[in-house]
């Protein structure tokens, strides 16, 4: 997801390098936005993994505002 232009890609976007890059499968993607997962507890129990500039994931609850991101 690019969080300026708010553009979501599945694999490479062709864009420069990303900022912060979050790999996770659908279903915890899906729990993410609907409220029913923290991205602090997706992370603590590895089915979220973070890499690049970690403060910035916690922006995507401006994105999804249901979510508990």
């Amino acid at each position: 997801m690019n969080m300026k232009t708010h553009d979501v890609y599945e694999g490479d976007s062709g864009s420069p390098k990303a900022d912060c890059t979050l790999t996770l499968p659908d279903e915890t993607f899906m729990d993410l936005v609907s409220g029913k997962l923290s991205i602090k507890q997706a992370f603590m129990e590895g089915s979220l993994k973070i890499s690049g500039n970690i403060p910035l994931a916690q922006k995507l609850g401006d994105v999804f505002p249901d979510s508990k991101i």
